[in-house]
Order: structure tokens, then sequence, then C-alpha cells
């Protein structure tokens, strides 16, 4: 009977996403009307019964905006003991004509490490 060698190559994991990549997929689900799809972006404390609900603002604003986002800014919200970092987008056709934006979505995360929606900001000028 004869024993072979089995070689065994390292497992490569997956690449991650950055946090740029993780608002900007869950903005495209979300902004497209794809709420099932957006609801997996979503943190443990967003998730519920009322995640849908909470989309719809988002779902709207894609109806009579459009899809079409931009990279706006990147930063820190700093507070008493936490600074979370956020990726805001814009719309596409906004970003380059108006100031101040006419409107922006600010994707908020737990920290850096993380790669699900903390909080999300719908903003519209009036």
């Amino acid at each position: 009977m004869a024993l072979g060698v089995l070689a065994l190559k390292p497992v490569q994991e997956a690449p991650r996403n950055t946090q740029v990549q993780a608002a900007r997929q869950f903005l495209a689900a979300a902004l497209q009307g794809d709420t099932i799809t957006a609801k997996r972006w979503l943190s443990a404390n967003l998730q519920g019964n009322d995640a849908g609900h909470a989309l719809l603002p988002l779902v709207e604003a894609g109806r009579r905006r459009g899809t079409k986002m931009e990279l706006y800014r990147l930063g820190f919200l700093v507070g008493d003991d936490t600074e979370r970092p956020f990726v805001t987008y814009a719309w596409e056709a906004d970003s380059a004509i108006e100031w101040p934006l006419r409107a922006s979505i600010q994707v908020v995360f737990r920290d850096t490490a993380a790669r699900q929606v903390w909080e999300v900001y719908l903003r519209e000028m009036k």
C-alpha cells in the first residue's frame, strides 16, 4: 500500500470591502428599492421589523433623484467618548454644480473595523 503526501494550500480569504465600498453597496441597493439586500448591510442595532420602513426615505430619494451617486466626503464624527467613521455620498448631478449640496446621504459605521451600517442620515435642503 502506497501512502501519498497531501499538500494543503492555505485558503485565501476573500478581500474585505472597505467602508467606502460597503457604504456604496448599501446605498446602491437602498436607492434601487432592493431593501432585502440593503438590510444585509445594516448592523444589529438597525435590524428588526422596522428596518424596511426605515429604508423607505432612501428608496423614495432614489426614485426622485436617481441612483447615480459619487463619493463626497469621509471622516470621523467625534462625540463624547466615540469617534465614528462616516462616508458621505452626493448625487452625481448635484455635486459638481450645487453648494451647498441639495441632498446627500451620510453612512456611519460603529468603528473603523465595522463594515455594517450603524446609522444613516439623508440630508435634503428644503
